[in-house]
């Protein structure tokens, strides 16, 4: 593989990875529903109603979607578009 494909592959899989992220997972207060993937902050919004601040999936996707879909698989994808990357400065 030259260089020039090499760095074809390596974006594709950071741009995979990061459009499966923004896809699966949204930021927000779960106003619109979504199953919590990791709650970052709870903030009171009134004596009866506080707000979870955190990672939810987006879409109704349930939690395990959305921690597989949502970090594994993008972390899977930059590890290996790194692997990619640091293999051709050793080869080198």
């Amino acid at each position: 593989m030259n260089n020039n494909q090499r760095l074809l592959v390596i974006a594709t899989l950071v741009v995979i990875g990061m459009a499966l992220a923004f896809l699966v997972l949204q930021w927000s207060d779960n106003f619109g529903g979504g199953d919590p993937v990791f709650i970052f902050y709870k903030r009171p919004y009134s004596t009866i109603i506080t707000e979870h601040w955190g990672i939810y999936t987006r879409y109704g996707h349930s939690r395990l979607i959305g921690i597989l879909l949502g970090i594994i698989a993008p972390l899977l994808l930059f590890a290996a578009a790194a692997f990619i990357a640091l293999g051709a400065k050793w080869r080198s």
